[in-house]
């Protein structure tokens, strides 16, 4: 007698939709998290450049009697920031190119080149009164007007800045993001990092208790459309 073989059952509709909107779910889950997570690891490296450099004006300090990176430093004439400070200290690979806004770096490796492969800029504050930027900074831009009439060099400087470290002598970090407060003492110093997404990474020198009302407060940020017109 022949065995009768059970049919075999197979997915419903109800099923198959189930499945794929199951796997859509976990697809739009996945594609919505990467972009974060990935923006996370980017910012997680700008944050250990940043204390990279911090390191390195701390070092240069200890073998310079306490005194910052700079060629000529004081209450009166400021910093003249020292352009070799960071192949020296933070990565030997870098080449001094040039001074505009930023002061500007060539054939750096990982040590000072944004995750997204552009090699960072330096912008100094170092006035403790004043908040001015090194006046070494601005020897490209011959007057106000470059930057008031050319549309694409103030479009430029504005996104140089997005990978740009900031560093400030005579300075601490607020309690306010993307501020900072003179001291009025010429060791004390912030290096400064804006991130990916929004927000600001902040590693300062000095550990006291920021009070309301006391230093002089300023963006880390420069507004360079203010700035420089």
């Amino acid at each position: 007698m022949a065995k009768i073989c059970p049919k075999k059952r197979g997915f419903t509709i109800i099923e198959v939709v189930l499945v794929l909107a199951i796997a859509g779910l976990i697809f739009l889950m996945v594609f919505i998290a990467l972009p974060a997570l990935q923006r996370s690891q980017r910012n997680t490296q700008r944050k250990q450049d940043v204390d990279r450099v911090y390191a390195g004006i701390i070092e240069y300090q200890k073998n310079n009697r306490n005194r910052p990176p700079c060629k000529t430093y004081g209450y009166a004439y400021g910093c003249t920031f020292d352009e070799n400070f960071i192949t020296r200290y933070v990565d030997n690979l870098c080449e001094f190119d040039n001074y505009d806004t930023t002061i500007n770096y060539k054939n750096c490796g990982e040590q000072f080149t944004d995750p997204d492969g552009t090699i960072y800029s330096i912008y100094v504050t170092e006035n403790v009164y004043t908040g001015q930027k090194s006046k070494k900074n601005e020897t490209s831009l011959a007057s106000a007007a470059i930057f008031k009439t050319n549309n694409a060099y103030a479009a430029s400087e504005n996104d140089k800045l997005d990978h740009t470290i900031f560093i400030a002598f005579g300075f601490a970090c607020s309690v306010t993001e993307g501020k900072m407060y003179s001291t009025a003492k010429l060791n004390d110093f912030i290096v400064a990092k804006e991130l990916e997404g929004g927000g600001w990474y902040c590693h300062g020198s000095y550990t006291g208790t920021e009070q309301t009302g006391v230093g002089y407060s300023m963006d880390i940020k420069p507004d360079l459309d203010n700035q420089l017109r």
